[in-house]
């Protein structure tokens, strides 16, 4: 059996520049460790939670939960390696295929009410809807600037100093 080895959590070719990663991946011949650098945010009992179900709901089409350790500094989660290789594109269309068939099966595999039991996830998208917009908000200009010149001919209407300001809004799509 091969020894264990770490590995970037993306399939990408390795460049020069370091993207941070929440976690650091060990592979072994039967087995995957994710070690993780980054736990503030519960991560590694995400992970585990999500195995455990899908393991329940899902077999074969997830790897298997084997070992769950919080306490650990830094905390783990080891799983089954699956069988097979790593995708890359262009997929053929029996890849696609088998894809969509195989993430449907996975999401659709939870009933709801095991769902609904779940704690609230991370960035919910009404979450990721209010922080975005709480970021995104514009401070009307001063009461001033409409009077103001500019530094470029620009008309006022595609002035960004322009009395036409009002605030961002999104619509989430409920009434």
């Amino acid at each position: 059996m091969p020894p264990a080895r770490s590995v970037p959590t993306s399939h990408s070719k390795p460049t020069t520049r370091s993207v941070p990663t929440t976690h650091v991946v060990e592979l072994g011949a039967a087995t995957v460790t994710k070690r993780y650098r980054s736990w503030d945010l519960g991560q590694p009992e995400r992970e585990w939670r999500a195995l455990t179900l899908l393991a329940e709901h899902a077999p074969a089409l997830a790897p298997e939960p084997l070992r769950y350790a919080p306490a650990e500094a830094p905390p783990s989660v080891t799983m089954s390696r699956l069988p097979g290789e790593p995708l890359s594109a262009p997929l053929s269309d029996a890849q696609l295929t088998g894809l969509v068939e195989a993430m449907s099966a996975c999401q659709n595999a939870i009933p709801a009410a095991d769902l609904a039991a779940l704690p609230p996830r991370l960035l919910h998208p009404l979450d990721a809807l209010k922080n975005l917009r709480a970021r995104s908000q514009r401070v009307p200009p001063p009461p001033d600037a409409a009077t103001a010149p500019t530094s470029s001919p620009r008309s006022p209407s595609t002035s960004p100093r322009s009395t036409s300001w009002r605030p961002a809004t999104c619509s989430t799509g409920s009434s």
